[in-house]
């Protein structure tokens, strides 16, 4: 389960699995891995899970439905066609974190791995409509080498944590540190929770992995 939800959108060999869960040198057979496959179904199946292997922007899950989202979200700088947000223009990665966010209930809360860009682009519409419809509770910066071992990339990331309002609301941007960016006290510009909240980054901050922030 760990390695699908680290790899998604992404076709995973039975292979890859045996050598990233089982090692090089087992001695168990391929079809092992179906076996957990199945039982994994079987487990979701008994929960009464309402399992749809398709695109998110394909699925048809209702608003506030869940209580909680859990979830590494595809990183990009490309859009996906959902009639219900095509007008937010949002990239695939911020997509995943606004659709994921209307589908709680009100007070249950999303958990996502991100790109930086999600906080730290220049253009705030995205971080306004999530910040009408739900409260960060809390954000930590990744250092870029966090998923260079189980997934071969090398991209600074974040863990947001949100727990969505009774309804959504207008806001006063101004109010809302995380909605705009300011200088940390080493002089790079970072969305307002990271620059003031320095504990909450993991790693240190170079020019290098302030590249590609628009996304």
């Amino acid at each position: 389960m760990e390695m699908m939800m680290a790899n998604p959108k992404q076709l995973i060999s039975t292979e890859h699995f045996m050598e990233k869960i089982w090692g090089y040198d087992s001695d168990s057979e391929i079809n092992v891995v179906w076996v957990y496959i199945s039982y994994l179904r079987k487990k979701l199946d008994a929960l009464g899970a309402d399992i749809q292997i398709k695109g998110f922007e394909k699925t048809k899950f209702a608003n506030d439905s869940f209580d909680v989202v859990v979830g590494n979200v595809p990183f990009g700088d490309y859009k996906l066609s959902d009639k219900d947000y095509d007008k937010h223009k949002f990239y695939i990665h911020d997509y995943f974190v606004a659709k994921s966010i209307d589908k709680v209930r009100p007070g249950g809360i999303v958990a996502v791995v991100t790109s930086k860009g999600t906080m730290d682009k220049e253009n705030p519409e995205m971080r306004k409509y999530v910040a009408q419809r739900a409260e960060l509770l809390g954000a930590i910066r990744l250092p870029n080498n966090a998923f260079k071992a189980n997934a071969g990339t090398e991209v600074t990331s974040d863990i947001l944590f949100f727990q969505k309002r009774e309804r959504a609301i207008e806001i006063n941007p101004d109010e809302i540190e995380w909605i705009g960016k300011a200088e940390t006290v080493e002089g790079f510009r970072v969305n307002g929770y990271f620059a003031n909240h320095p504990e909450m980054v993991l790693g240190t901050i170079t020019e290098a992995n302030q590249k590609r922030s628009e996304e």
